[in-house]
């Protein structure tokens, strides 16, 4: 499954580590470690310098403006979908 995190951009989810709201990521901690990302070339900003949450994946560390909240809605309910889907038998 894939989860589109906004300015063109689309992930595996089974690539992404987490996903911060921009509020909890006012801590010391993780703003170190978005700013070491940014020193190695793996910082992403697809929010034109307004995020509203940051995704954090194998590869890199996207700054979005599309909202946790709405991302872990996007992810719930492609879940729910999948749930729903008829598995294959043989």
């Amino acid at each position: 499954m894939y989860l589109h995190i906004g300015g063109g951009v689309t992930l595996a989810v089974k690539e992404i580590a987490a996903i911060i709201s921009a509020e909890a990521a006012n801590s010391e901690d993780t703003q170190a470690f978005l700013e070491a990302r940014g020193l190695s070339g793996k910082y992403v900003d697809i929010s034109d310098g307004k995020p509203r949450s940051f995704v954090i994946s194998d590869e890199a560390a996207y700054a979005t403006q599309i909202s946790a909240k709405t991302l872990r809605g996007r992810l719930e309910q492609g879940m729910a979908t999948l749930s729903e889907m008829p598995s294959a038998t043989k």
